[in-house]
């Protein structure tokens, strides 16, 4: 009842996660440390990275299998046939297509990157090869960053392996099946595909959300039942659409559209007395890039707590 009493109509109560996917690469080639820069200073939560092994057993960021879409190097061959020498020499180019002059990122300079900000990471296997998942695994567990990191694959033997280098480290399936359903029921059945090896695998629920394959209805079914969904990846023109489907985390190139959203409102107390108008001061906004900002007085804010001793009067709260 407080929240149909007191809440204004699409108030949000969930806030979900921020995941910038490959960093930020609306702003900076995507999986460098550059783009996750950016992410981070545009109030990213979570950054999700790609990794790739090179012949010589060198973990790598990168989400093709070949190094031609994303840096100056114009052949074929994949980056599991090329050695970390050879891998290096080529550089990533930038958004109008020059070379930055610096190579594709390993692990490990992301990692120690990424170490101790207040951040996660999301780790998706591009290649679920043994060396390169015990290779990951042991770059994690060196730096001891594993409750940093959480790791995402379309392969449910990936992620096993996962948990036997790291027990108990945090896994993501990743499935892009249809999800939606128009009624509640029907998206049950449709989420039953996922529940069953995402369990079995002690694993969040991460799922396309793509051509509108999640909405509010399916993230109800997964809250229903005690899971958490991870939809990926919104286009920027959907981020909106995106909150409304209240998931846990929403995964966008896009996060420079999130660093002026209101994440969460801050509170202190305040006293006042029998027919004293609330003049501000007690509740402070704060963005997902983390600008702090005094709630105006009249804001609608005000209509949240409103409760017995108060009441909304000419959009201000009023102590009765």
């Amino acid at each position: 009842s407080l929240v149909n009493t007191h809440f204004q109509e699409n108030a949000f109560t969930r806030t979900p996660i921020t995941i910038g996917h490959r960093g930020n690469p609306g702003v900076a080639p995507e999986n460098t440390i550059e783009s996750f820069q950016a992410a981070y200073d545009n109030g990213g939560d979570v950054f999700e990275l790609d990794v790739e092994c090179t012949s010589d057993g060198v973990i790598v960021v990168l989400h093709d299998g070949t190094l031609t879409r994303t840096t100056t190097y114009t052949g074929s061959t994949s980056i599991r046939k090329m050695t970390w020498a050879e891998a290096k020499k080529y550089y990533v180019l930038d958004k109008n297509g020059n070379s930055t002059g610096k190579p594709i990122p390993t692990l490990k300079e992301v990692l120690d990157w990424a170490k101790g900000k207040d951040i996660k990471l999301f780790v998706e296997f591009k290649d679920n090869s043994t060396t390169c998942v015990k290779g990951t695994m042991n770059d994690i567990l060196d730096r001891g960053m594993s409750q940093q990191v959480d790791i995402i694959s379309f392969d449910t033997t990936a992620l096993k392996l996962a948990r036997e280098v790291i027990p108990g480290i945090s896994t993501g399936y990743l499935n892009g099946n249809d999800v939606t359903g128009s009624t509640y029921s029907l998206a049950l059945k449709l989420f039953e595909a996922r529940i069953t090896p995402a369990q079995r695998e002690w694993s969040t629920v991460n799922c396309g959300s793509y051509s509108n394959q999640v909405t509010n209805l399916a993230v109800q079914v997964a809250t229903d039942r005690g899971m958490t969904m991870w939809p990926w990846t919104y286009a920027y023109s959907n981020t909106s659409a995106a909150f409304f489907d209240c998931p846990d985390g929403i995964t966008t190139d896009n996060m420079e559209v999130m660093k002026d959203m209101v994440k969460t409102v801050h509170a202190k107390d305040f006293a006042m007395i029998p027919g004293q108008t609330y003049n501000g001061g007690a509740l402070t906004s704060e963005t997902y890039g983390n600008t702090l900002t005094a709630v105006p007085a009249n804001s609608t804010i005000a209509s949240v707590i409103a409760g017995d001793s108060v009441k909304v009067e000419n959009g201000k709260l009023v102590a009765v």
